[in-house]
């Protein structure tokens, strides 16, 4: 076997900016003693959770309005491809008469 001497640099994601403005998750300091209050952990989790949900929310509604353009670009270019096609059948029937 060959020995790789590859390496890695670990690069921090940012964190999104709507969690920037969401409820401040600060860490504390925990001893060995001290254990995390159970009910504090779930209002930081269920914050986070809405401010994602809300995220997929405004994403789901962008990806719909994408499509709905979408929808109307490919409707418009049918009906100019049906009305090129008519163009050529009526030029078509022009050359051969």
């Amino acid at each position: 076997m060959s020995e790789s001497n590859a390496s890695a640099t670990i690069i921090q994601f940012p964190r999104p900016a709507s969690l920037e403005s969401a409820a401040p998750v600060e860490a504390e300091p925990v001893s060995a003693q001290a254990v995390p209050d159970p009910a504090q952990r779930l209002r930081r989790a269920l914050t986070l959770l809405d401010v994602a949900l809300a995220e997929q929310r405004t994403a789901v509604a962008d990806w719909r309005g994408a499509l709905s353009e979408l929808n109307t670009s490919v409707q418009d270019l049918g009906r100019s491809l049906r009305s090129y096609q008519k163009s050529l059948d009526t030029l078509q029937d022009q050359i051969t008469r």
